[in-house]
């Protein structure tokens, strides 16, 4: 978020709704009653508002529109004929004043300069036109008490309505404003936060540790172990990630968690309540593997497992800019987690000293809900009767763990136990549901972590629609949930789906009516690969570092492959096959006359589509890049739409 962003956000929230004003008076009818010459000649100056009273108040709102035209900023349109409103105020104190037609109200493009006498164009003291984004302005000019100031909403070169809000940025009032970097509510020194609301800050010993590259090591022979008197200051910001943050590593072996908190610093921000702090484990990519922040006065903590060892980071962040230093001290913990001895480490949610599950801890340390009441058995609805009822009067007994927001909501659950492997599609998309639902099915009832399928939004709507795999006489639990917290009414149908139906089960990728491998829809309703096909074209073995061109003629009609994900459906395609013997970036630059998508496989086992490029309607070249392995690749070109087919050349550099 840009500073200016940032500033017109924090107005937003501070200008009360808007108070109309009148507009100034037209020509023709000034204070003397009589229809004379100086009626034109009077111009915006003989009716001007005090908005002084506005000041970090009310907005004004008023419109442009009229003939007088006789003031013009310094910058804008310096041949503008739009006509102008003019206000005036008196500052109350010393200090930064803010003008902003940046509002809702403000419908045109608008000039807004700041004069010291509303007649004289050489007293100008501010003048701004596109400040807010291209349209609205933002003036700010620093303002002297008991000095009396015009403001002048001008056109760049036309009329309309406008909002105009007008702050006052003073030290101390506790809002970061204008060219303050912080605000503490006071004027003390010593706090982090001086006299004229600059930062004061004197940073820890471990920078530079501001990026990734720098992130200070921590190592020791014996974990846990705490760093004290590390600051975050304002040379800790980040310049990439935009947030004041200090970067740590350290080096995890397998089976090793690593467990972080940030704990009170030794002045400024003594608990953990005093902070704004965030809290992340990343790997190598910056990934995020776990993370936490001082909500409600907690400290931040975050913990992890990671899947391979190696050299993780650990990133202690403040998001908000405008917030005054922060000191913290870091506890860091490497060990072994051992579910069952009684010591909660790593990312055991408990450990209550067994692996006993239905105490309340189950045998992998995880919490489990306190009860399971059970609704029914829906076994015998599987391709029967739909099940019905309501969660309105029902207890909030479990929570989705994958999927959804469910805090609070009344839930109902079911259990089911099939007869023979297979998929299970349950629905809650039927007349009867009447609420935004939740569904996700458990292998353990109390056990929130053995959820296997969860879902919110099904693919129609709101009401929730999940398949998975059921295993032959295992008993699962199907909970009915509520969005936030959400109840009422519920019409659940359960089903095995059959590949061969012609119908496309959420489950299936396609569904021609068959079980005929390898002609478009394969025998388990998944789409046969692309490098399954005959390729139209064959290149060869193209050697590394070469350069070959070819061309092809997609034809109406000629429909045949599957359907890239950037392509529509129904144009014409075709596919080119080649080999390349190195590993490296194959480039493809191509001309076109149509509207053709392209597509890059590899014939490595799965076929999956590495990239899908769509240069655009209209678009005459392009060029597609793609890191690539040795082998066989295939280059599917598919037209956008039916109509959209034509001749494509092509000019393959290989890596």
């Amino acid at each position: 978020m840009s500073r200016l962003t940032l500033l017109l956000s924090t107005l937003l929230a501070l200008l009360a709704p808007s108070l109309l004003v009148g507009c100034p008076t037209p020509s023709g009818d000034d204070d003397d009653a009589v229809d004379d010459d100086d009626d034109d000649a009077a111009g915006p100056c003989a009716d001007v508002t005090d908005v002084t009273g506005s000041i970090n108040g009310a907005s004004v709102s008023g419109n442009t529109s009229g003939p007088t035209d006789s003031l013009t900023g310094s910058c804008g349109s310096a041949e503008s004929s739009a006509p102008e409103v003019v206000f005036e105020l008196t500052a109350p104190e010393d200090g930064v004043i803010i003008a902003s037609t940046a509002n809702a109200g403000t419908d045109f493009d608008t000039v807004v300069y700041v004069l010291g006498a509303c007649d004289d164009a050489s007293t100008e003291i501010a003048c701004d036109d596109d400040g807010g984004g291209q349209g609205p302005s933002v003036v700010s000019f620093d303002a002297v008490a008991g000095q009396t100031y015009f403001i002048v909403v001008d056109g760049y070169d036309g009329a309309g309505n406008f909002e105009l809000s007008i702050a006052q940025v003073i030290c101390g009032d506790g809002d970061v404003a204008g060219g303050e970097q912080c605000d503490d509510g006071n004027t003390e020194s010593g706090d982090g936060c001086d006299s004229s609301c600059a930062w004061e800050c004197d940073d820890d010993t471990y920078e530079p540790n501001t990026t990734v590259d720098e992130a200070t090591p921590l190592t020791g022979n014996a974990w846990p172990q705490t760093t004290e008197d590390l600051v975050l200051c304002p040379a800790d910001l980040n310049e990439e990630f935009q947030v004041f943050v200090d970067f740590f590593e350290v080096t995890v072996a397998e089976g090793e968690y690593l467990e972080v908190e940030v704990q009170g610093g030794a002045s400024l921000t003594t608990e953990c309540a005093d902070q704004v702090l965030s809290l992340a484990i990343l790997d190598a990519e910056i990934n995020n593997l776990g993370g936490g922040d001082t909500t409600e006065g907690t400290c931040a903590a975050a913990a992890a497992e990671p899947e391979e060892p190696g050299t993780y980071l650990i990133a202690v962040f403040g998001g908000d800019q405008t917030t005054g230093p922060q000191d913290y001290a870091l506890y860091v913990d490497i060990g072994t987690s051992v579910c069952g001895d009684g010591d909660e480490t790593g990312i055991e949610e408990c450990d209550d000293g067994n692996v006993t599950p239905g105490d309340g801890c189950t045998a992998t340390c995880k919490l489990e809900d306190a009860t399971c009441p059970i609704d029914g058995d829906a076994t015998t609805n599987v391709d029967g009767s739909n099940i019905t009822g309501s969660t309105a009067a029902g207890a909030d007994a479990h929570a989705p763990t994958t999927c959804g927001d469910s805090e609070g909501a009344p839930d109902a659950a079911y259990e089911l136990t099939m007869p023979e492997d297979g998929p299970v599609i349950v629905s809650l998309d039927n007349a009867g549901t009447d609420y935004d639902t939740i569904m996700y099915v458990r292998q353990t009832c109390l056990d929130p972590g053995s959820e296997i399928a969860c879902n919110d939004d099904g693919p129609k709507g709101l009401s929730s629609v999940l398949f998975f795999d059921a295993v032959k006489d295992v008993t699962y639990t199907i909970v009915i949930d509520g969005y936030g917290d959400a109840s009422g009414a519920y019409e659940m149908s359960l089903s095995v789906p059959v590949c061969g139906d012609t119908t496309v089960d959420i489950n299936e990728s396609c569904d021609d009516g068959n079980q005929t491998p390898g002609d478009g829809c394969e025998n388990d309703c998944t789409i046969t690969p692309v490098c399954s096909y005959d390729a139209d074209d064959d290149l060869g073995v193209l050697a590394s570092g070469s350069t070959t061109t070819h061309s092809v003629t997609l034809e109406a009609g000629g429909d045949t492959l599957p359907d890239l994900t950037c392509s529509d459906v129904a144009g014409g395609d075709a596919m080119v096959r080649f080999e390349v013997t190195a590993a490296g970036t194959l480039t493809v630059d191509f001309t076109q006359d149509g509207d053709v998508q392209m597509g890059l496989f590899a014939d490595d086992g799965t076929c999956a589509e590495a990239v899908c490029l769509d240069a655009g309607l209209g678009s005459t070249e392009g060029t597609l890049t793609a890191t690539v392995q040795a082998g066989v690749h295939f280059l599917v070109l598919d037209s956008f739409a039916a109509g959209d087919e034509g001749t494509v050349g092509l000019t393959i550099t290989a890596p």
